[in-house]
């Protein structure tokens, strides 16, 4: 890993952390900037991040839990576990929420919310009232409103908060401790978060966070716990093989075409070798997962600078760790996909 060239940043700035897992382990890590700049505190592998849409897997992985119990079935229809809405929506199953084929209305669109109000999943859900945006199934669109949906829906199966379920029934059992959905404001105290900043005029600035929705975001998580992660994919965790391949079951759409979104992961190749992927970007924050199945490899990059392409890190990591199992005249993650569905 000598030879790959990464982004350098100062010591005294907010930065990134990157690392590639082997076997549930990490094998290399690397380090750019700090946790705080106010008073330089060196970023590591356990320095805790906002994930943004990189929670996604982790609510999947929770229906994936349910489903396993008999608690859920993916063609169950939404509005059977939440009636209060629209009878518009019945057509809307489970299995459309996963693969974001719902066509549900976008919840932050539908009633803006302002910067200064703390917004939790019951105030989002109501804002999910407008018409569908297409006949469920019928179409790919990359959908949060589909996974804050979903985390309302687990929580009235489960009967408890879905960040409580999320702790106790995927992140600590997979070995995830460090891991959680954050449902207050941040912690300054807590040293080990990763403060968001944003780039302004007069330096980076940091963005308290306010938006307290779970499901389609709202996971903070560190580079050790994602090396729990890729054992738990590799399905030799607690939680078992079972669950872990359940997460890569793809959909098809109504016309039959077959669909690329997996449960909280994309399905795709990169120079010849399939990935299992999936981003994550926020004011402040960026994040990006990639495992390499056959190589039994996944790289992570989490950071708290804005703007700072933790996509293309991810990648250089990926190529030079991997350089000789890679097709070089086979195409790369970026040259198949397109805008949110590996950054959001």
């Amino acid at each position: 890993m000598k030879d790959v060239q990464l982004v350098s940043i100062a010591p005294h700035e907010p930065g990134y952390v990157a690392g590639v897992i082997v076997d549930g382990h990490l094998e290399w890590v690397h380090y750019q900037g700090s946790r705080r700049i106010e008073n330089v505190q060196p970023l590591d592998e356990f320095s805790s991040f906002y994930a943004a849409s990189l929670a996604k897997q982790v609510t999947a992985s929770c229906a994936a839990v349910l489903v396993t119990r008999g608690q859920l079935d993916v063609a169950h229809r939404l509005r059977r576990f939440i009636p209060e809405l629209p009878s518009a929506y019945d057509k809307v199953r489970v299995r459309h929420l996963i693969h974001h084929t719902s066509g549900l209305p976008g919840y932050a669109t539908v009633s803006p919310v302002a910067p200064e109000t703390p917004v939790g999943n019951a105030e989002a859900l109501e804002r999910v009232r407008g018409p569908l945006l297409f006949e469920p199934g019928d179409r790919y669109e990359y959908s949060s409103t589909g996974y804050m949906v979903l985390a309302c829906l687990i929580a009235r199966i489960a009967g408890v908060p879905f960040h409580i379920f999320a702790r106790n029934d995927v992140l600590i059992p997979v070995g995830m401790t460090r891991s959680l959905f954050r449902v207050a404001p941040e912690n300054p105290d807590d040293e080990s978060l990763a403060l968001g900043y944003v780039a302004s005029n007069a330096g980076p600035r940091h963005v308290p966070y306010r938006f307290h929705v779970v499901g389609d975001g709202g996971l903070i998580t560190c580079l050790a716990d994602l090396a729990a992660w890729d054992a738990f994919l590799a399905g030799t965790s607690k939680l078992g093989s079972r669950i872990a391949s359940r997460m890569v079951e793809t959909d098809t759409l109504n016309g039959g075409d077959s669909q690329f979104y997996a449960w909280g992961l994309a399905v795709w190749t990169h120079h010849g070798l399939t990935i299992h992927t999936h981003g994550g970007n926020a004011p402040g924050y960026g994040a990006k997962f990639v495992r390499f199945p056959e190589k039994r490899t996944s790289i992570g990059v989490l950071a708290n600078r804005d703007p700072l392409d933790v996509n293309d890190i991810a990648r250089k990591v990926a190529d030079c760790a991997l350089w000789e199992s890679l097709d070089w005249t086979r195409p790369s993650w970026d040259e198949g996909f397109t805008g949110s569905e590996h950054r959001a």
